[in-house]
């Protein structure tokens, strides 16, 4: 589990890295944010998927704050980040004599759950760990062969199966967002837990919604890259199969959302309402119950340009 708490903190780094590195010049800390970059990607390349709408984003907002063109910096970024990621795509190449970009298990993992068989996200049996069948397979042919087969068998299964994989998708997106995959018997009885989760996940999205519509009302800047994450990062498990913990890299962020929206919500203390100023996007800021305006901005001067009250 400490993997997922590991992806969670360095997608969080990114995105406070580039709304902070968006208006800086310099070359070392362009540098800095490559390599922050590379270290995510070794650890968890799904986080990569978020790298190009979120570098669009920072030089459209150089752009629009008329400042330096930020192509060269992007470039010494990608530089980093190329350079750091390089020991490990070699090492792949020496090993397997083909190029192994990060991980080379991915067909494996889209078979397991796209086999027809709907009874599970992906049913134990195709998993070679709880399979003595698929484990003798995997060591008998090696993991480079065993992938390939897994390959062919998915496409076929696409080719065949069309419909049931869009389908599919479309569950696999809704139990992304709300826990829920089945209430068949079976599938109950092997997730004891399941209505915890189908609670806690769907609370958890609509508290999320409900912060995007405040945020987008306000028009905040910081709404799109935040945005940028929750749409982009799940779309690989949307295609392969999904699970609570590969949520948990964009906790943070629909924490973040979810927050926003819990911080509009007023109580009453001694004629004084603590809130958050939809409106301005300010926070936190006193508020005259009676006249219903603003004021006293209880941020402090000296706080630093940006944190996720920004929003």
């Amino acid at each position: 589990m400490w993997g997922y708490c590991l992806d969670a903190l360095l997608m969080a780094l990114i995105l406070w890295a580039t709304l902070e590195i968006e208006e800086r010049s310099d070359l070392g800390v362009w540098s800095a944010y490559g390599l922050l970059w590379a270290f995510a990607a070794l650890t968890n390349p799904v986080i990569l998927s978020t790298l190009p709408p979120l570098l669009a984003w920072v030089l459209w907002q150089r752009h629009k704050r008329h400042l330096s063109p930020g192509f060269s910096r992007v470039a010494i970024a990608m530089l980093s980040l190329t350079i750091a990621i390089a020991p490990w795509f070699l090492r792949n190449y020496k090993t397997f004599g083909h190029i192994v970009p990060f991980r080379g298990t991915f067909w494996m993992i889209f078979w397991e759950s796209n086999t027809g068989d709907t009874s599970d996200l992906y049913p134990d049996w195709t998993n070679p760990a709880h399979n003595d069948g698929e484990m003798q397979q995997y060591r008998t042919m090696g993991e480079a062969a065993y992938v390939l087969e897994k390959r062919r068998l998915s496409l076929e299964f696409l080719r065949g199966n069309p419909a049931l994989y869009l389908w599919l998708t479309v569950k696999r997106f809704i139990f992304t967002w709300t826990g829920f995959w089945s209430l068949r018997s079976d599938y109950l009885a092997r997730e004891p837990f399941a209505f915890a989760n189908i609670a806690m996940c769907s609370a958890l999205t609509l508290l999320m919604f409900l912060g995007i519509r405040g945020g987008l009302r306000a028009a905040s800047p910081y709404m799109v890259p935040l945005a940028l994450v929750l749409v982009c990062y799940p779309t690989v498990y949307y295609l392969t199969h999904p699970g609570v913990e590969y949520r948990h890299p964009v906790d943070p962020v629909v924490v973040a959302f979810a927050g926003m929206f819990l911080s509009t919500i007023s109580v009453p203390r001694k004629g004084w309402t603590s809130s958050l100023a939809v409106d301005s996007m300010r926070f936190p800021v006193a508020i005259d119950t009676k006249s219903n305006q603003v004021v006293q901005d209880i941020v402090p001067k000296s706080a630093p340009r940006f944190d996720v009250m920004d929003l």
